[in-house]
């Protein structure tokens, strides 16, 4: 875009980021959801009581409060929005989530803590003398240094301080030093390797000029939005660094493990639009964080459509962190035509204890979606057992999912084939 705001005059609120600060942000937004400052408009008047009141949790005053919030909403942790309490967005989510996994997590949450910001300044506009919420709109400063870089992403010191002009040009050499977007020499700055897909994107990607500026604000908060021209090149980013936590997890405490499995299912909403358009394999090429990914998700459609209970008749269990989905042909087999592996007619929502008796064949499916106990299920003398699943003999499953994803009869031949201990 022309215009002389984009020349040597590159626009900055000239309050630049610091790591120091992302504690503090940490703080205030714990503190925003506390029951007296739901609701309160931190940005209205700073000597309103509630304003100060909630400023004075960090021990700073609240304009100085208003400085911090106003920053990190232009760096891209906190979502837009006058009111509390404050939100994160999507990528901040993950980098707070991960940045809590402990010491061993804390170079991926650096990463991430990065791709936030890089992220922010990819969508970043202004015109000569403010801000722009809808980046087709107004200047966009990254895409124009990426094509002021040269051949081997190399831009001289003078070239960048040209490009940017004196009077901001220390403020955004730091959030662009800080994003990971540059890395410093002496004598000039070298593009990074760290966030290949966006940075190509950057480049290749025209946006959209149908949205508002509130649908780009949403995008902001939301970097996995399907109207976001960028959503698949976040997603290889993330995956990237999820697919590098993945490697050390078998090495980490249950609690480090946790805020790896957190992020990951957090960004399957791509894959539960593939199983929702009938991509249901999971091919053996597929590298970790994706095949995650896409089990997650599938786990999710299918305990979703049967609400979150346990389908055996007399099994009264019920709740996301109670049931989980159970594959009725093995997960481990070779994928076929269609694919089972992620392909919700090959699920059932279950209790732990139903899940594992019905993976070691103690009881099946009929063609109907009845019940068929084993007469080996008398084996294990459980009293819990005998009362739940032998009093579902022979009673369809309930709930029954949807039509859509009621059980495959393929499927439900192989486990009375396979599996079923008949």
């Amino acid at each position: 875009m022309s215009g002389s705001y984009g020349v040597n005059s590159w626009f900055h609120s000239r309050t630049s980021s610091r790591e120091e600060e992302l504690s503090k942000i940490v703080l205030l937004e714990e503190i925003s959801h506390l029951p007296q400052f739901v609701n309160v408009r931190w940005s209205g008047n700073p000597n309103a009581p509630n304003v100060i009141a909630f400023a004075e949790k960090i021990n700073v005053d609240s304009s100085t409060m208003q400085t911090k919030v106003r920053q990190f909403i232009r760096l891209g942790f906190l979502k837009e929005d006058s009111n509390l309490p404050l939100k994160w967005t999507i990528i901040a989510e993950y980098w707070r989530r991960m940045s809590e996994g402990g010491s061993k997590l804390s170079r991926y949450a650096t990463t991430l803590e990065q791709l936030t910001m890089a992220y922010a300044l990819t969508l970043y506009s202004f015109n000569s003398d403010t801000f722009v919420r809808n980046p087709t709109q107004g200047f966009r400063p990254l895409p124009t240094l990426l094509q002021a870089m040269d051949a081997n992403g190399y831009i001289s010191r003078s070239n960048l301080e040209a490009l940017i002009g004196d009077r901001n040009s220390a403020y955004w050499i730091k959030d662009l030093t800080r994003a990971g977007i540059l890395s410093e020499s002496f004598m000039g700055f070298q593009l990074t390797n760290r966030f290949p897909a966006l940075m190509k994107a950057i480049q290749t990607v025209t946006l959209p000029t149908n949205m508002s500026e509130e649908d780009w604000n949403e995008i902001r908060g939301n970097a996995l939005d399907q109207r976001n021209p960028y959503r698949d090149a976040i997603l290889s980013d993330v995956g990237a660094v999820l697919e590098q936590a993945i490697g050390i997890e078998s090495i980490l405490p249950h609690e480090e493990q946790e805020a790896i499995t957190s992020v990951v299912a957090s960004t399957d909403i791509a894959e539960e639009r593939e199983i929702d358009l009938g991509d249901f394999k999971v091919v053996d090429g597929y590298g970790k964080t994706k095949t995650r990914r896409k089990q997650s998700a599938w786990s999710k459609v299918v305990c979703r459509d049967y609400d979150y209970q346990c389908c055996m008749p007399e099994c009264d269990i019920n709740g996301k962190e109670l049931v989980s989905a159970a594959h009725i042909k093995k997960y481990s087999l070779p994928e076929g035509e269609i694919g089972h592996r992620a392909n919700p007619q090959n699920g059932l929502c279950l209790c732990p204890i139903c899940h594992a008796l019905f993976d070691k064949g103690y009881f099946t499916l009929t063609h109907d979606l009845k019940i068929e106990v084993s007469p080996t299920i008398s084996n294990l003398k459980s009293n819990i057992v005998n009362n739940i699943v032998q009093n579902s003999d022979g009673k369809v499953i309930d709930p029954l999912p949807s039509v859509k994803h009621r059980p495959s009869i393929d499927f439900i031949f192989y486990h009375r084939k396979q599996v079923f201990k008949g």
